[in-house]
């Protein structure tokens, strides 16, 4: 009745050839520069899922509780490996339950993912980058604010599936 699973990634990806590159975003250095030996966009190095199943067996039917945690460590949204280009590590802890009872005419699950409601990123980039509207230099992004792709919120839900 217990299931436990682990799957991790390990992708020490780098960019082994390119053209000498401008990135646009970057105030401090002038012309192109070579992003040989930088990781590809979007690529963390690490990534973990483990994941446990319990399925508690009785006679109108059976309950299965779960649960789920996950780990992305930092990535960069693009070529340039710049701070205001990576994007934290983070986790999750989703939740599921699925009551199958006998007869197997339906199943009902209900579910929450990201049950601690932590700020998860996609991905990381200067303001310029995302919008034509005019942004308000600092000392840290020259050319504006450094904004966030955030995964999703807490997310509660139901499901009902009927077999016909």
């Amino acid at each position: 009745p217990l299931r436990l699973s682990l799957d991790y990634g390990y992708n020490p990806s780098k960019i082994k050839k390119s053209p000498l590159l401008v990135d646009v975003n970057d105030n401090i250095t002038t012309g192109a520069v070579s992003v040989v030996g930088n990781s590809l966009p979007q690529a963390p190095k690490h990534k973990l899922a483990l994941n446990g199943l319990y399925t508690f067996q009785m006679e109108p039917g059976n309950l299965t509780l779960g649960a789920t945690y996950l780990y992305r460590s930092k990535s960069y949204a693009n070529v340039f490996e710049r701070f205001y280009n990576s994007a934290p590590s983070w986790d999750q802890v989703d939740l599921r339950a699925i009551w199958a009872p006998e007869g197997g005419k339906y199943t009902v699950i209900a579910y929450v993912k990201n049950l601690l409601n932590d700020d998860g990123y996609a991905a990381a980039v200067q303001a310029a980058q995302r919008n034509n509207s005019a942004t308000v230099p600092s000392d840290r992004f020259p050319n504006g604010a450094q904004l966030y792709e955030l995964t999703p919120p807490r997310l509660y839900g139901v499901e009902l599936q009927y077999r016909f």
